[in-house]
């Protein structure tokens, strides 16, 4: 073998041996990055649109803009304004995700930052 085949050799072995690290870096620490327990990397206003059925005391959500961010209920808070309360579904904010047994006057909040997602009054 020449020297050119040896230098080819050891540069594509070298290659080899960074990607392997990279992958395995990626399987290992790759995956905390993102999870639903790091709650989403969205800062900015999220717009979720419900549909109010006063009949049945349910918000359902019928809209999320922009469509392509996760949000967590996790990360929502209700907040009492005259006895209000409701129940959260829980997991990741779908269309047609149900609150239900509203009751009273209360306001949704993003807890990242403290912004009101809407109001409901019930009473």
């Amino acid at each position: 073998m020449n020297n050119e085949t040896k230098n080819n050799i050891k540069i594509i072995t070298l290659l080899f041996v960074v990607f392997v690290i990279l992958y395995a870096l990626h399987v290992t620490i790759g995956s905390q990055f993102g999870s639903e327990e790091n709650y989403s990397d969205y800062t900015d206003s999220p717009n979720i649109i419900f549909e109010t059925d006063t009949l049945n005391n349910i918000l359902t959500v019928s809209e999320i803009h922009p469509e392509y961010i996760e949000l967590h209920w996790s990360e929502i808070s209700l907040i009492s304004l005259d006895n209000g309360s409701a129940s959260l579904p829980y997991g990741t904010i779908e269309i047609g995700d149900r609150i239900t047994d509203c009751k009273g006057y209360f306001r949704l909040e993003w807890e990242i930052t403290g912004i009101t997602i809407t109001t409901a009054d019930f009473r």
